[in-house]
């Protein structure tokens, strides 16, 4: 039987954006495929992870720009004389290259998007609107904060229906 798991939008984002994390979105792909995991994804997620995915693709482009900013200046300031051309010529064919097709976040985003496309998400149910409306008006957790915490109130509910399921 394999274990369901329920990830906040968050973490698909964190994964997504940094290219360190790749062997871990292909574990959780292997995972997946070979039926040891099974992913919820609640359909709040999937509209999270569409309403984002764009932002996180250009902010991590954006900071891959900056860091070779940063290392041109360095070359520049410090670099040796006879080598600075050559390298600064290398840095600039590497950042124009990002610009245009550098789009290592945006394959991840397409892997983690198919994972979470696998199966039909699932709707949020009634019962679940309810009860985060009435822990808001209680100012339970989530909303014991002072930020808008609908979405992690329905995931709450949601996987607190499917355990309650589980059990039964």
């Amino acid at each position: 039987m394999a274990i369901q798991i329920l990830v906040d939008t968050c973490v698909w984002l964190d994964l997504a954006k940094d290219p360190r994390e790749r062997p871990v979105i292909l574990a959780i792909e292997d995972l997946v495929k070979y039926g040891t995991i099974e992913l919820i994804v609640p359909q709040q997620v999937l509209d999270e992870f569409d309403r984002n995915k764009d932002r996180v693709i250009d902010e991590a482009r954006r900071s891959l720009q900056s860091h070779f900013r940063l290392v041109r200046q360095a070359v520049n300031q410090f670099g040796d004389d006879e080598q600075k051309a050559g390298l600064l010529t290398g840095l600039n064919e590497i950042d124009h290259q990002i610009a245009v097709d550098g789009d290592a976040v945006g394959s991840s985003i397409e892997r983690i998007d198919r994972l979470l496309r696998r199966n039909p998400a699932l709707a949020t149910s009634d019962a679940a609107k309810l009860r985060v409306t009435e822990r808001a008006l209680a100012k339970l957790a989530p909303y014991h904060r002072s930020k808008n915490s609908v979405g992690d109130a329905i995931l709450i509910e949601i996987y607190t229906d499917l355990a309650l399921s589980a059990t039964n």
